[in-house]
């Protein structure tokens, strides 16, 4: 399965607007209960270390999330599967969609790119491209 495994954030290839970018970000992924798991690991751009637990259900339902990000702002989530390499997450608050990641796997497996575009009620919009390699 190209989406399982453990994915570390590779800054160099990414681009965050409008930034800064987190020091580090290490994803884990693994198979769970007719979807997956992820535990992800941040430390952002301040040193602050972060971790966040998520399961992917590619069943078109919306989910209570509490980005660590954002605690204060409750959100769901919903996870769409495009196909075997490919997915997207739409986050929303308040029924309004605020943010889209697209997630694509690359055809052998070692290297995962998340696109990320998103609106806030205060702020820039934001704009991420993150590149991760296949540990």
């Amino acid at each position: 399965d190209p989406i399982v495994g453990t994915w570390m954030l590779n800054l160099t290839k990414s681009t965050f607007t409008p930034g800064p970018p987190p020091k580090s970000t290490t994803v884990g992924i693994e198979p769970f209960e007719n979807g997956y798991k992820t535990i992800q690991d941040m430390v952002d751009a301040q040193g602050k270390s972060t971790q966040s637990e998520d399961l992917i259900r590619f069943d078109g339902k919306q989910y209570p999330f509490r980005s660590p990000v954002r605690p204060d702002v409750p959100e769901t989530i919903e996870y769409r599967r495009i196909d075997a390499y490919t997915y997207e997450r739409l986050t929303r608050v308040d029924g309004t969609v605020t943010s889209t990641i697209h997630v694509a796997i690359s055809p052998d497996g070692r290297t995962r790119t998340s696109s990320q575009t998103g609106t806030f009620s205060q702020g820039p919009g934001t704009r991420n491209v993150m590149v991760f390699d296949k540990q």
